[in-house]
């Protein structure tokens, strides 16, 4: 599960969030109580520009991992950025 959170750290860098979405949901596949593998997906998604889909990892994340202040953070730029994309 750790090679394919870090390969998706690599796509995001290279600028290749596609890829990256796709090594956190094998991640997902193989760990599906790893809040921070929905995290991770949640930026790849918020690069994609899939919006609703990056706020819906980032709310799993939570449910799974409250503790973890940058998933609060990622929460609530989510939020805000559906909020004004009408």
């Amino acid at each position: 599960s750790e090679a394919w959170m870090i390969r998706g750290f690599a796509h995001v860098e290279l600028g290749k969030p596609d890829l990256a979405e796709a090594d956190h949901t094998k991640q997902i596949d193989i760990d599906p109580n790893n809040g921070n593998a929905y995290h991770n997906r949640a930026i790849a998604r918020w690069k994609l520009r899939t919006r609703e889909e990056a706020l819906a990892d980032v709310v799993k994340a939570r449910s799974i991992q409250d503790n973890r202040n940058s998933q609060h953070m990622h929460a609530g730029l989510l939020f805000e950025a559906t909020k004004v994309k009408e």
